[in-house]
């Protein structure tokens, strides 16, 4: 069972070891010609890339680091990112 971030109780769940879920959604600056991360359920995730495959692994770790604030690092179960951009922002 995977519990989504920002929904009710979903800290005490997490405490429990919970998996957690967490949209996110992924912009292009055509400028400086890379990708980044323009909202997300988890607050303060802010991160960039100049690739999509480089920006994945940011996103889980920077994720991690927000959500040991909340959950420790041993009791934290899995989390998965569901990653959301327009096709317009792919093929740019």
């Amino acid at each position: 069972m995977k519990y989504r971030i920002g929904l009710p109780f979903w800290k005490t769940l997490a405490r429990c070891g919970l998996s957690l879920t967490f949209r996110v959604n992924i912009s292009k600056d055509q400028d400086r010609n890379c990708y980044y991360v323009s909202s997300s359920d988890l607050g303060g995730l802010t991160t960039e890339a100049k690739t999509l495959e480089e920006l994945a692994p940011k996103i889980y770790d920077r994720a991690t680091d927000i959500l040991e604030e909340f959950v420790p690092r041993n009791n934290l179960g899995s989390i998965h990112a569901l990653m959301n951009f327009s096709q317009q922002d792919i093929d740019s």
